[in-house]
């Protein structure tokens, strides 16, 4: 019996049920993600019921490691993410690292937010090379998406490689409240850190 670890978070914000209950027995839920199941939160909001699910598989005989999102709301998708990136078995390198997870109400329109930030490991064994992040998130159907990289210098080198940071491209946060826009923003920041030096 696969099980996860209960997690309960208590949230500030007005509307949203102010438990966020982490699912304990995935295998009535087995049937709705692909793969290892990761993170499993439930919560109400106006719309209902809500249902994340975050899972990863390991697609080794292509050298892929695969994370799917999906939010359910009254048993019904509402939206669905996937991503991928490459794996070298043999080394231990490459994959698909989740950072942060977050659950949230900032427009208090009792509608809620949710945000995924993860990071692309490369399959590179020699230092030093940006790893891509990207930050997803979703307000019921609506996107929006932050995509980048972590940074790296040379100690005797002036040039940054990386570091790139991009909110107004594919699901811009260009129509979105300004509260939203400065919250993933630093979460983004908070993911990436300051330029990595290396020797």
């Amino acid at each position: 019996m696969k099980k996860l670890l209960l997690i309960l978070l208590c949230l500030p914000m007005i509307g949203i049920s102010q438990i966020i209950t982490s699912i304990t027995d995935s295998r009535n839920i087995s049937s709705y993600y692909k793969g290892k199941l990761e993170i499993a939160k439930e919560w109400n909001d106006k719309l209902g019921k809500n249902l994340l699910l975050i899972s990863i598989y390991d697609d080794y005989k292509n050298g892929n490691q695969i994370m799917y999102g999906y939010l359910y709301v009254n048993g019904y998708l509402v939206w669905d993410i996937k991503d991928w990136t490459e794996v070298d078995v043999e080394f231990g390198t490459g994959g698909v690292i989740i950072e942060k997870v977050e659950i949230t109400d900032l427009d208090s329109d009792n509608i809620s937010e949710t945000t995924i930030v993860y990071m692309l490991q490369s399959t590179a064994t020699d230092c030093c090379y940006p790893e891509k992040v990207k930050l997803i998130m979703h307000e019921n159907d609506i996107k929006y998406a932050i995509r980048g990289s972590t940074a790296v210098k040379q100690i005797d080198n002036e040039y940054i490689e990386g570091g790139k940071k991009e909110m107004y491209g594919k699901d811009s946060f260009a129509k979105a409240p300004k509260i939203i826009i400065n919250y993933a923003s630093k979460l983004f920041d908070e993911v990436v850190g300051d330029v990595f030096i290396w020797q």
